[in-house]
């Protein structure tokens, strides 16, 4: 888990997806960010994508940094030095590997709150309706204005984020398949 330090000026923002595929809610969480701007609020965005940055999310202007196909080993980079996660997804997407991996790095998230992410991040990550994107810049807000949310969220997620282990899932897997081998 990063040294976080909860006061940055401009803190930064990251949002992983593919933006051509709609249910990944890119194009809202782009949305719900320039409505935030709009409104004042001071901020950097870091996208993440494993395609290159197409022309519409370009005129968007958004983001700062655009990440193409990060390699695993320079994922924790990333997520050390952002200060909020925002992960969109539409519940069709379903378990969402970069809100987890942000969970296990203590990075604040605001979520859709899909059945995925609720059972992932239980109560310690900020949630929004999917595709909402008013509730969105809402949930992203209160993580940017309020610090001890953040710190408490970002001391909550680890711990949240160990439930998913790989040798413990690993153990269940096999203990669900035995018992329908079973059946």
């Amino acid at each position: 888990m990063a040294d976080r330090t909860f006061d940055a000026e401009d803190p930064w923002i990251l949002l992983p997806g593919l933006y051509e595929i709609d249910v990944k809610g890119v194009g809202e969480a782009l949305d719900a960010l320039s409505l935030l701007r709009g409104r004042g609020s001071r901020f950097r965005v870091a996208r993440v994508s494993p395609e290159p940055l197409c022309a519409e999310e370009r005129k968007r202007g958004v983001a700062e940094e655009y990440h193409r196909s990060v390699p695993p080993a320079r994922m924790p980079a990333l997520l050390a030095r952002s200060d909020v996660f925002l992960g969109p997804n539409h519940a069709v997407e379903g378990f969402g590997l970069p809100s987890l991996e942000a969970l296990a790095s203590g990075l604040p998230a605001a979520l859709s709150d899909t059945p995925s992410h609720r059972a992932m991040a239980g109560d310690d990550a900020l949630f929004f309706p999917a595709g909402d994107v008013e509730a969105m810049a809402a949930a992203v807000r209160r993580l940017l204005g309020e610090p001890e949310t953040r710190r408490r969220l970002s001391a909550a997620g680890p711990l949240r984020a160990m439930r998913y282990r790989t040798s413990d899932v690993a153990d269940r897997l096999e203990t669900a398949f035995e018992a329908a081998r079973r059946a």
